[in-house]
């Protein structure tokens, strides 16, 4: 899978599970347990963008 493949797959992934997050029925632990997920995968995505050289060490952001 192609990297610009894999990092459209992880925005998706962060996507559904923001929404699924923002559901009435979600409660304060449920809401806890989307974050980590969220923050999970976007670091696993920035991890890999960093090893491939694609954007700069800036943690500023």
């Amino acid at each position: 899978m192609s990297d610009v493949l894999r990092e459209a797959v992880a925005f998706e992934r962060i996507s559904v599970i923001a929404k699924l997050g923002s559901l009435e029925t979600c409660n304060a632990c449920d809401m806890q347990v989307v974050l980590e997920m969220i923050t999970e995968i976007a670091d696993e995505a920035r991890e890999k963008l960093l090893k491939s050289g694609t954007v700069p060490n800036n943690q500023d952001h």
